[in-house]
């Protein structure tokens, strides 16, 4: 069986769903980051890097949220979270997801965990006060995206990029990384995702259903 180990509302969430929407069974394993479990030997025995999600499967365990998004469209070909039969549209959704990964996760991070970029409160602040520029000017580039084509990342289809990109949009409503009242067609693209069922299973289950 199949192990998720997430911390709810962590970018973890993008896997959850990824699962959820490939009928896939399997465990929940929450990572508590305010007990410091990630960094408990126990966790980093499964997953070295001290970060979420892990996903633990029959050969190993998988980490890196494109990673294991790639691993479960191929294992679970039904779902069309991918599209294997065209070599070129699946990079340009590996494109996509891995800007996100690269440029925007890591953008976030400043955010979140200044001390891994800068040591000293006011190299922290300065850190975190460039964010939401840059967020924006990050972004902006999706919003073109979809408004040239859409309804979803990748066109007509559906696909785990637009799980990854449901969930990064929704960090916008936090305030402080980015203004989500700039990128009309990101604001859509979160609804229409959200009234996804397996999107709402998910959420039940990280205890976000009613805040997302």
């Amino acid at each position: 069986m199949l192990t998720l180990f997430y911390t709810p509302g962590a970018c973890s969430m993008i896997p959850h769903i990824a699962l959820e929407e490939c009928g896939a069974v399997f465990e929940r394993r929450p990572v508590d980051f305010s007990k410091g479990d990630q960094l408990k030997p126990e966790y980093l025995a499964i997953n070295p890097k001290g970060r979420v999600p892990a996903l633990r499967t029959d050969r190993g365990v998988l980490t890196e949220i494109p990673a294991i998004l790639g691993f479960l469209a191929r294992s679970f070909p039904e779902a069309r979270l991918a599209p294997w039969e065209d070599a070129y549209a699946f990079a340009d959704l590996q494109a996509f997801q891995m800007y996100i990964a690269t440029t925007i996760h890591v953008l976030f991070r400043q955010i979140s965990r200044p001390e891994s970029f800068a040591d000293g409160e006011p190299a922290k602040q300065a850190l975190k006060a460039k964010v939401p520029e840059m967020s924006n000017r990050y972004f902006q580039l999706i919003e073109d995206k979809l408004a040239a084509g859409g309804p979803y990342v990748h066109g007509d289809s559906y696909t785990s990029s637009d799980i990854y990109l449901f969930v990064f949009g929704s960090y916008l409503r936090i305030g402080d990384r980015g203004d989500l009242a700039c990128l009309p067609h990101i604001q859509r693209h979160r609804t229409r995702v959200r009234a996804r069922p397996a999107v709402e299973r998910a959420l039940i289950a990280e205890g976000l259903a009613q805040t997302w």
